[in-house]
């Protein structure tokens, strides 16, 4: 009877806690089905068997065999989903042991994908080559949607490119903005404003009893306790601030949920006589109905608002997007940047520095290291340059976003980042340091140094004087510059050829740079000899180290463009007096024609053929016999510079 009485007590305290378990995960399966994955996390940890929760106790399958054999079924289930809600909240360290622990139970073999997403998880953890092998194992195994291998072969070249540059040295360096309020819950989309500091900051709310977001102003490094929008008891959020130069007028966005659906839009606020004007949203130039708006960045004259926006008419996902503004700060147009800008995945959070014509955005569309990466761009004659990726530590495993270029100093730029988080973003200074490029210009002739050289800097994405010297008195030059670019240097000194050599500045460890640089003197109207012009025994036909010699040429004319020359060439006297004169005709168009292929224009350079007309050297000995080295001699090509 007493065992009968134990058994009844246990199978009630059960179905109990069965029945708890069951209320539970069906909380769970709702949460996430909504998007709501810290939440749905929560219950599903809940459910497990490592639980640490006091809400709930797993049952323990007292004599219930049926209830056993269906908890254990639903094992594999609460552990993926777990895994997968620890993922999608971006909580890559307990997804990574989640998903480690269903390959190590052999419960992947109902979820496929577990392999991928432990990759990913390995590889947002900076675990790369653990990233790689597990690929490499879902790509052997995998048998089902391609979309996926197509994914596992990006996530693949995402992980080794990673690794190499985590394992690179950079001049730049990357910290954690040191202030108070830097180190709690999600701060991001920093901006400053003359000696302002706006961001993004998520704060939890006792009304709505949840974490919402809201723009702060940060007085002394503190940041301010009343939000810049105030909030009339809905659940709107807002965020990502930005202003004018001067500071009268903001754009941000402004957003709601409604279950697992967010709906944005960007607004804009005026700045009278220090008072913000109620927020009013942008037109349907910018804002479209049933599509999203956001994260705008206004240019400092408030003429241009660039920003984020999933509306038709883009490459897919969301997509950057421009609009010139009117007087009042509303939308004329709206033009999607194109596919030199946006990929078919998602580009976000724009900056524009309209001195450099240089766009910075974060994009998962492009080679990267992971998550979103941090993107420039140039605008050169209407046209976007292709994207290039700004490298570690810039970029991380992880999402990067928001940058913005300090306005008072171009070696420092803010970020947002969660890659010191599981959670949320945080803010990040980036600081690079100076190179210098440092030397002297000589003569090629005499190996002297020159004196009144004058030393130009060119940023060659963005084709702008970056800076521009003489070389003083002690016959030396100095250039201040970072290394985030690829430069020439032009170099320029009346009565030598001017010179743009490429500076290849990208040092790993020093900071001085110094080319060696040599200009040749030229007169006007004295013939310079070509060497290395050779041809075929009476053929006219270039070889291939004439063309290479010819080359040569083609950089001194693209180097000085105002400069008109006579291309000419010479025989000796073997042969005819018009047979060596056409010959030569012959040879020196062809070299022109070499020429101009090349792109230099036509008008500036001309044949000419002097046949055995002009000689440097005698033909024969004064005994009368033949002269080979004379010959060798009066056989060339020359050219000679006509003009300026």
């Amino acid at each position: 009877m007493r065992s009968i009485i134990l058994f009844l007590f246990a199978s009630f305290i059960f179905t109990g806690a069965f029945a708890q378990y069951r209320e539970i995960k069906k909380l769970a399966d709702r949460r996430f089905d909504e998007g709501k994955y810290f939440e749905a996390a929560f219950n599903y940890e809940q459910l497990t068997d490592s639980s640490k929760s006091a809400n709930i106790n797993v049952p323990t399958y007292v004599g219930r065999s049926e209830s056993k054999k269906k908890l254990l079924e639903e094992r594999p289930y609460i552990y993926y989903r777990l895994a997968e809600s620890y993922r999608l909240y971006q909580n890559y360290h307990s997804a990574e042991s989640w998903y480690a622990k269903i390959i190590e139970n052999n419960y992947d073999v109902n979820y496929p994908l577990t392999r991928l997403w432990y990759a990913v998880c390995l590889r947002a953890n900076e675990n790369f080559d653990a990233s790689v092998a597990q690929l490499h194992l879902f790509k052997t195994g995998f048998k089902g949607d391609a979309q996926f291998k197509a994914l596992a072969e990006r996530e693949l070249a995402t992980s080794i490119l990673a690794k190499q540059q985590y394992t690179s040295h950079s001049l730049t360096t990357i910290s954690k903005v040191n202030a108070p309020w830097n180190n709690e819950g999600g701060n991001y989309a920093m901006i400053k404003n003359n000696a302002a500091v706006w961001l993004t900051s998520t704060k939890y709310s006792p009304t709505a009893k949840k974490y919402l977001s809201n723009i702060y102003k940060t007085e002394a490094g503190n940041i301010g306790t009343e939000g810049f929008v105030k909030k009339d008891g809905s659940n709107t959020e807002y965020g990502t601030p930005s202003l004018t130069k001067a500071g009268n007028r903001m754009y941000l966005t402004g957003w709601h949920k409604n279950g697992s659906k967010v709906s944005l839009a960007i607004y804009y606020s005026e700045n009278v006589n220090n008072t913000w004007s109620p927020l009013k949203q942008l037109n349907k130039n910018v804002n479209t109905d049933s599509y999203n708006a956001l994260q705008p960045r206004v240019t400092e004259d408030g003429n241009r608002l660039f920003y984020a926006s999933n509306k038709p008419g883009g490459q897919g996902g969301l997509d950057i997007w421009m609009s010139n503004l009117d007087s009042n700060g509303d939308a004329v147009n709206s033009v999607n940047l194109g596919s030199g800008v946006n990929s078919a995945d998602d580009e976000e959070t724009p900056f524009f520095d309209t001195a450099k014509n240089r766009l910075v955005y974060s994009s998962k569309g492009f080679a990267g290291l992971g998550g979103f990466d941090l993107f420039e761009s140039y605008n050169e004659n209407n046209q976007w340059l292709a994207p290039k990726n700004l490298g570690y530590p810039a970029n991380s495993s992880k999402d990067d976003l928001y940058y913005f270029q300090d306005p008072n100093n171009d070696l420092k730029a803010y970020i947002s980042s969660d890659r010191q988080s599981d959670c949320c973003l945080a803010v990040f200074e980036l600081n690079e340091k100076s190179i210098y490029i440092r030397g002297s210009i000589t003569s090629c002739d005499s190996g002297k140094v020159l004196q009144g050289v004058k030393i130009t800097l060119i940023n060659v994405e963005s084709k702008q004087l970056v800076s521009v010297t003489q070389q003083n008195a002690n016959g030396t030059y100095a250039l201040k510059t970072d290394n985030r670019y690829n430069y020439q240097l032009k170099v320029e000194k009346d009565g030598y050829f001017t010179k743009t050599i490429p500076v290849m500045l990208k040092l790993s460890t020093d900071t001085l740079y110094s080319p060696q640089i040599c200009l040749q003197r030229f007169i006007v109207k004295k013939p310079i000899t070509l060497s290395n012009i050779l041809y075929d025994y009476n053929k006219a036909d270039l070889r291939a180290e004439s063309k290479t010699a010819l080359d040569g040429l083609i950089d001194i004319l693209k180097d000085n463009p105002t400069l008109k020359v006579e291309l000419a060439a010479h025989t000796d006297s073997v042969g005819t007096v018009s047979a060596n004169l056409s010959l030569s005709q012959q040879r020196a168009q062809a070299c022109v024609d070499y020429i101009t292929a090349n792109g230099i224009d036509k008008n500036r350079i001309y044949a000419k053929g002097y046949g055995e007309s002009s000689p440097i050297a005698p033909n024969s000995l004064a005994n009368g016999t033949d002269n080979p080295a004379g010959r060798q001699l009066n056989r060339r090509t020359e050219f000679t510079i006509l003009g300026k």
